[in-house]
Parts: structure tokens; C-alpha cells; sequence
């Protein structure tokens, strides 16, 4: 029985992991220059907005 939690203690993350790294892979392979570009701008965006609020938040305090 030893062995068997063994395995699962070491195989499980080790799978994890790997399924983590072929997901990453394959999506970096799949996305277009102007996808690209349009996540980035979504991104900036979203951090601008979060520092925003951030920034309401201190006003109000």
C-alpha cells in the first residue's frame, strides 16, 4: 500500500505539471500576432482600471 500512495504522491504533480506545460505550449503556437497584441492592450487596460480603483479607494479613506 506504501507504494502505491508512492506513486500517487510523486505521479500526480508530475502529470500535473506536464498536462500545465503542453497546454502552454500549445497555446503559444496557436496565437496570431494581432491576437497577441490585443491580449497585451487588454491586459494594460485592466491594470490601469485596477490601479484606478485603487486610487478611489485611497481618496475615500
Amino acid at each position: 500500500m506504501p507504494t502505491v500512495w508512492l506513486i500517487v504522491v510523486i505521479g500526480g504533480p508530475l502529470l500535473l505539471l506536464l498536462a500545465l506545460l503542453y497546454s502552454r505550449a500549445n497555446n503559444r503556437k496557436n496565437e496570431t500576432a494581432a491576437q497577441e497584441r490585443r491580449a497585451d492592450a487588454g491586459a494594460a487596460e485592466l491594470r490601469e482600471d485596477i490601479e484606478h480603483d485603487r486610487e478611489i479607494r485611497e481618496d475615500d479613506r
